[in-house]
């Protein structure tokens, strides 16, 4: 494949690399990959099915990172996908970043890979954008949802990632409905 076919371009070519090396401005330096550290990946294993597993996962999620408090809703996007068992039965759950003004996700942020393995499951969880204390969390109620329990690490009003709290309702407005309003989702 030919980059550059007509003499302009090779002469424009031949400019920017000859000059380069005539300039005073010093070349960007690489980043030192030693002090880079690997994203959080953690992998365990189940008894149960893939299906039962992703079931209990998505679940989870959606309830306590994308539900009505969910510090995710406003974020990211969730995005799901399971094979039937007799198509092999692996299952991928995806949290993207919310692209501004689309539901659309853009940048995978986090994933579950539930695949069959002997008689049971392997399910691999893997931070891709978020901070360390925050895939931890999510890492957590991955495991916790697949070992089939439902509560939420941190959820809502003050969870990580949690967008700024409703104002609370004035004086005025308590004593002219005689209770208090419920915050405007």
């Amino acid at each position: 494949m030919k980059l550059c076919r007509s003499s302009s371009c090779k002469l424009l070519l031949l400019f920017v690399v000859n000059a380069g090396g005539c300039t005073s401005v010093p070349l960007a330096s690489l980043p030192n990959t030693g002090s880079l550290t690997p994203s959080p990946h953690t992998a365990s294993h189940s008894a149960e099915s893939s299906v039962e597993i992703y079931s209990r996962v998505a679940r989870g999620a959606l309830k306590c990172w994308f539900g009505p408090e969910g510090s995710l809703k406003k974020t990211h996007v969730f995005h799901a996908k399971v094979e039937p068992p007799d198509k092999g039965g692996t299952a991928d759950i995806g949290v993207h970043t919310r692209e501004a003004g689309s539901s659309h996700g853009v940048l995978r942020a986090f994933g579950v890979t539930i695949t069959p393995s002997g008689t049971g499951s392997r399910i691999e969880a893997q931070n891709v954008r978020f901070p360390e204390s925050q895939s931890a969390i999510m890492i957590a109620d991955v495991n916790r949802w697949a070992s089939g329990k439902g509560e939420c690490g941190i959820v809502g009003i003050g969870g990580w990632d949690a967008a700024q709290p409703p104002p609370a309702p004035n004086a005025s407005q308590v004593a002219q409905t005689g209770k208090e309003a419920a915050p405007k989702r």
